[in-house]
């Protein structure tokens, strides 16, 4: 989870489940719920690490 400035970034896989819970259990709105693209699952596939990004991938670092 990340906040930045009153915006508020939630990652999961069960994005229904979060999105009842805040809206039947807290006061969020505006909510906006965005799939996550192609490049973004191969820098999680391709991450050295679970939850950091791999940006060797895209700027030719093949160590």
């Amino acid at each position: 989870m990340e906040y930045d400035a009153g915006r508020v970034t939630v990652r999961t896989a069960d994005s229904d489940s979060v999105v009842r819970y805040l809206l039947n259990n807290t006061g969020a709105h505006d909510l906006e719920v965005v799939a996550n693209n192609v490049e973004e699952a191969f820098v999680a596939l391709t991450a050295d690490e679970p939850g950091t990004e791999a940006r060797h991938a895209f700027e030719g670092d093949r160590s």
